[in-house]
């Protein structure tokens, strides 16, 4: 698992390996990111959308299977539903839209290249 992606609207990113460490950013739902260094409970992470790095807990990390080919399909809406059939997800400002032909989002279809 090389290559992961943001599965949840947002995720903290800490400076080290616990729950009580330092918050130093977070990661948006469609994210994409390289892992640096993998622990039990925690992976360590490169974003690639900004370079910055962190520790995300594993349970909050999804292999990623597709290319992040147009990370500029962001949610511009201060927020917005997103659809996964199984579940709805709550989208913030800044997420990026998911790698699938179509999405359904708050009424609303958008259909990717």
């Amino acid at each position: 698992m090389n290559a992961v992606i943001c599965p949840l609207a947002i995720v903290p990113v800490r400076k080290e390996p616990s729950d009580r460490s330092e918050m130093v950013t977070q990661w948006l739902f469609g994210e994409t990111a390289e892992v640096l260094e993998r622990l039990p409970n925690w992976t360590k992470l490169v974003f690639d959308h900004d370079g910055y790095e962190g520790w995300v807990d594993n349970k909050q990390i999804a292999v990623c299977t597709t290319p992040n080919n147009d990370p500029d399909l962001r949610v511009v809406d201060l927020s917005a539903i997103l659809d996964l059939g199984e579940r709805q997800v709550h989208l913030p400002y800044g997420s990026v839209l998911p790698f699938t032909p179509m999405a359904s989002l708050l009424g609303r279809i958008v259909v990717f290249p």
